[in-house]
């Protein structure tokens, strides 16, 4: 259901994170919303298990100093970052550029199998020459023809930006976890929101 006109990051207000249609659930990209996560997955846990909830109270804590330091990452990249958009292959990053004052411009919609018109890919490619955008996004599991497409009539180069939905074969071998894979994600985030 894809029109012309690219998909810019979220509306606002009482339709937060609908895109097309949709509501977007990939609430984990967020650090902010992954602490919120955390907060009540450690309070269910202690209420469902009261004897162990002193561990759980810990484990809940020490992970989210970690995702405490992602979110203080992200803020200071997105405060100090000279440009605040970027190219995705899917509209996978909603909250995190809602919440972090940046703005995503996704190939396909909420779903990857969402096909964009020609009409809309000829209006990304012009908005990427207008904004002077130096990377296109791609994902580990998703197909990256559109996206080699795009960097190919565009010049911009490609890198992972990852919606953590999955594993491919490499990411189990190196045991990737989720403070891991965004780590990555912020360092590619600053490649392109700072390069000039």
């Amino acid at each position: 259901t894809f029109n012309d006109q690219p998909i810019k990051a979220v509306q606002t207000g009482k339709d937060l994170y609908h895109l097309k249609g949709h509501v977007d659930p990939h609430v984990w990209v967020s650090p902010k919303k992954a602490l919120i996560a955390v907060d009540r997955i450690t309070k269910a846990m202690c209420q469902a298990d009261p004897r162990n909830a002193e561990k759980y109270t810990k484990q809940g804590e020490a992970y989210c100093k970690e995702l405490q330091k992602l979110d203080a990452e992200l803020t200071e990249l997105a405060t100090t970052a000279p440009k605040k958009k970027f190219v995705t292959a899917h509209a996978a990053f909603g909250h995190l550029a809602a919440d972090y004052g940046l703005e995503q411009i996704a190939v396909a919609g909420i779903s990857p199998e969402e096909e964009p018109t020609p009409g809309y890919l000829q209006n990304l490619v012009q908005i990427i020459r207008t904004e002077k955008v130096k990377y296109v996004f791609m994902e580990t599991l998703a197909s990256p023809k559109l996206t080699e497409l795009l960097a190919k009539e565009t010049g911009a180069k490609i890198l992972v930006l990852d919606p953590i939905e999955g594993l491919d074969e490499q990411g189990r071998k190196d045991n990737l976890t989720y403070v891991k894979l965004m780590q990555r994600n912020i360092a590619n985030l600053r490649k392109a929101l700072t390069e000039e």
